[in-house]
């Protein structure tokens, strides 16, 4: 009867550490896709404001 308590035990302890952990991952896994994202949309905009000032004749 011990080992089940032991494993329920284990079990418990398991997920109270888990799903906190799960939660956090997710929520930086999805804020370094947004992160990512905006810096991509940053990047396309700054070197088209930069072809824009020094104009066509740099190519």
């Amino acid at each position: 009867m011990g080992n089940v308590t032991g494993i329920f035990a284990f079990f418990g302890l398991a997920v109270t550490v888990l799903v906190p952990a799960v939660v956090w991952i997710m929520l930086l896994v999805g804020l370094w896709q947004f992160a990512r994202e905006e810096i991509r949309q940053i990047r396309v905009i700054l070197p088209g404001r930069a072809e824009l000032a020094q104009g066509p004749a740099s190519h």
